[in-house]
């Protein structure tokens, strides 16, 4: 009996040993991973921008710095999102990792909403490396200093 506990215990020492060695791998692996994502974001991004960018506008921008980045996506949202005529200002601020964006109209319409819906999931796809946070604002009529997000850069105003 008293060997049966002794071997039972030597098991129940070396599983935890094993359990405990086997999370350290998958720590250093997934530490791995992260620092190599992170490496290859600043890659994946060039390339990305560059993919949308067919006619080589923005082909020369620098990831040395986020403020660089921000610049350009803030070109690539003029040109994305202007197209749609009901669209007057956008705004847009980096908040740690998230780029956010606010595209603001005149008047509530689903229809118009949804059109604003497939550009920005077109920019969501091209930039897929990128986290945003898009929004929608309704001014109906009331002047734009009124609802401007604080913080933020305006973007685009429409004449």
């Amino acid at each position: 009996m008293k060997q049966d506990i002794r071997t039972f215990a030597d098991d129940y020492i070396r599983t935890v040993l094993t359990i405990g060695y086997v999370k350290g791998i998958q720590d250093t692996i997934s530490l791995i991973i992260t620092e190599y994502r992170l490496d290859d974001t600043k890659d994946r991004l060039v390339d990305s921008a560059q993919s949308v960018d067919e006619d080589k506008t923005y082909h020369n921008f620098s990831t040395d710095s986020s403020g660089d980045i921000m610049k350009t996506m803030q070109r690539v949202f003029i040109e994305k999102l202007t197209e749609i005529p009901e669209i007057e200002y956008i705004y847009s601020a980096q908040d740690n990792d998230i780029i956010r964006v606010w595209s603001i109209i005149n008047r509530h319409s689903k229809a118009i909403k949804k059109r604003i819906y497939d550009r920005e999931y077109d920019i969501l796809d091209k930039f897929s490396v990128i986290s945003f946070d898009f929004q929608v604002l309704v001014r109906e009529d009331r002047p734009v200093n009124e609802m401007a997000p604080t913080g933020a850069d305006l973007v685009f105003q429409r004449n």
